[in-house]
């Protein structure tokens, strides 16, 4: 005996074919933006880098709708700390105290209940430090360009924004042990 779909089965099952679809189509843009990156120059590479923690951190809303949003998070989590690795002198101890001073605003945002505009001048100091660093020598072109990048966004975003966006900062700082000594 043969049992009929119903309609409502009919759409949901069209609706997780679209969502894979929608999924595979980024699994393609993805590659050729990584190909882009490898093949390109060292500007060309930074803007790429930052373009693609942007679309990360905007990602990471989708999650409750499809599961595999975590699997692709971390795999370009690695990616990213991994091209880290690959084109600076970035050590984890570097990576990790701009992760850190990141962190305590973060905390504090979420103990005081405070506005995060009341946050944003410090938020900003991690431009100035990452240039320090980099004039140093402490950390690469790449990385700096990073951080430069992650405080213009977090400076012109509310609060759950910016939360978003140490997610990715706390996926890349953890995936960089797997390629920084």
């Amino acid at each position: 005996m043969k049992q009929q779909i119903s309609q409502n089965d009919q759409r949901k099952i069209q609706k997780v074919l679209n969502e894979y679809q929608q999924l595979m189509e980024s699994i393609e843009k993805i590659t050729a933006i990584v190909e882009k990156f490898v093949k390109g120059l060292k500007e060309e590479k930074a803007n790429i880098l930052m373009d693609k923690a942007e679309e990360l951190a905007c990602s990471i809303k989708k999650e409750n709708e499809i599961s595999n949003e975590a699997g692709k998070l971390k795999k370009k989590s690695r990616e990213i700390s991994k091209i880290c690795y690959e084109l600076s002198s970035t050590s984890k101890h570097q990576i990790r105290k701009h992760y850190h001073r990141l962190l305590d605003i973060k905390e504090r945002l979420k103990a005081e209940d405070a506005d995060i505009t009341e946050f944003y001048p410090e938020i900003a100091m991690t431009a100035a430090y990452a240039t320090y660093d980099r004039s140093r020598g402490n950390i690469g072109v790449t990385f700096e360009t990073f951080l430069k990048e992650f405080t213009n966004r977090a400076i012109k975003s509310d609060k759950d924004e910016f939360f978003e966006l140490m997610t990715l900062f706390e996926a890349i700082v953890a995936y960089a042990s797997m390629y920084i000594n």
